[in-house]
């Protein structure tokens, strides 16, 4: 066996104990990981094998808790700047960016774009001088399309895309083909461009089946449900939504039951079945503040006093809004947000539902715009 043969054994059996040995620590861990970052990192855990069961196990729980997921990230992070030359650098190197990339994708999840694209940049100078990561290097780049779309920077995220694409399919990674699909629906979507989204949310959803990811299968349902929705195909759009809810369900994604559930309520709404579309929001946006994601919360509290308005509930209306105001508040939120919840709130009795949902829209619309200013429909 050649000598770069027997060191590549040697390190594979290393990291195979450390992850053995982490992975008997790491149950702790997870339950209450936040509370271990105020304190040194043990010197027994800071290893390769570590970092990879945390980095792994903040990959898996994003969807459960992004909370959990942000501190085993953050902490992943801190044991691979600790990693000492024992380890190869090409090897703490794709550690080291690997737990960046988690860091930045709890950020994203929790709406803080600006801070996951810097998290990112941190990732990437870790692959700075590693011309052998082509792939990881394709990896982050899947993750900065997917925030710049989070921020309406469409072209610079479908300019990413394809030399992406690119390289997973080089490496047989049909899954991430499939997250690049649905990715690039997504930019056509928000581009207007409905048949190119469509087509692509299909291609994602049966790749995506091919190579048994079941997650990105749901998250095509979802978003080919909200563009039936959007098209007043209401039936195709509830379906597809349903079929999301139940896989999440399955696996236990959190914050994606709570999306499919929204879309489900915001599908009944959009067909005027206000009354039906209640529970279904209020669900969601019970599911949202349990997550600590304050946005998600505040659109499903506005779509439920559109929905109680609809149905001639004006004081749950009134409640709901004042409830939706003070978490916008105290998340400190855009402050052009409240301008529009005071609007709604100040027409009081006369609110209608139609002015309801042109608050949502504005609000959807000032997450990836975030200088927009509101105007009352009649300004408009």
């Amino acid at each position: 066996m050649r000598h770069g043969q027997s060191e590549f054994v040697r390190i594979a059996n290393r990291l195979q104990q450390e992850q053995a040995a982490a992975h008997a620590i790491i149950g702790d861990v997870r339950r209450n990981p936040s509370a271990y970052l105020d304190f040194p990192v043990p010197e027994e855990w800071k290893t390769a094998g570590m970092v990879q069961e945390l980095t792994e196990a903040a990959h898996e729980l994003r969807q459960q808790s992004p909370e959990k997921s942000a501190a085993l990230a953050k902490l992943a992070t801190m044991i691979a700047d600790e990693l000492d030359e024992s380890y190869p650098r090409v090897l703490r190197a794709q550690f080291s960016a690997s737990a960046w990339k988690e860091v930045a994708n709890t950020l994203r999840y929790r709406s803080d774009y600006e801070a996951a694209l810097r998290a990112l940049d941190r990732a990437e100078q870790e692959l700075e001088n590693e011309t052998a990561l082509g792939y990881d290097r394709a990896v982050l780049a899947l993750a900065r399309a997917t925030t710049l779309r989070e921020l309406d920077r469409l072209p610079e995220a479908l300019r990413l895309l394809d030399p992406a694409m690119d390289v997973f399919r080089e490496h047989g990674d049909r899954s991430r083909v499939a997250q690049c699909e649905l990715l690039a629906g997504m930019i056509h979507h928000r581009q207007g461009n409905a048949p190119f989204a469509r087509a692509s949310y299909r291609v994602a959803a049966d790749v995506a089946q091919d190579s048994g990811d079941v997650s990105t299968v749901a998250s095509a349902y979802i978003n080919l449900g909200v563009l039936d929705a959007e098209r007043g195909r209401v039936n195709d759009a509830l379906d597809a939504l349903q079929q999301a809810r139940a896989i999440f369900i399955e696996l236990g994604a959190h914050a994606e039951v709570a999306r499919a559930s929204w879309g489900v309520g915001l599908a009944l709404l959009t067909a005027g079945k206000s009354e039906a579309s209640i529970s279904v929001l209020q669900e969601a946006r019970i599911a949202f503040r349990a997550l600590q994601m304050p946005e998600e919360a505040g659109l499903a509290g506005v779509e439920l006093v559109e929905a109680y308005l609809a149905t001639e509930r004006r004081d749950s209306a009134r409640d709901m809004l004042h409830a939706v105001i003070d978490e916008f508040r105290d998340a400190k939120l855009n402050e052009r947000a409240l301008v529009a919840l005071a609007y709604l709130r100040d027409l009081g009795p006369a609110a209608q539902p139609a002015a309801a949902h042109h608050v949502y829209s504005y609000l959807f619309r000032l997450r990836t715009e975030p200088q927009l200013l509101f105007l009352p429909p009649d300004a408009q």
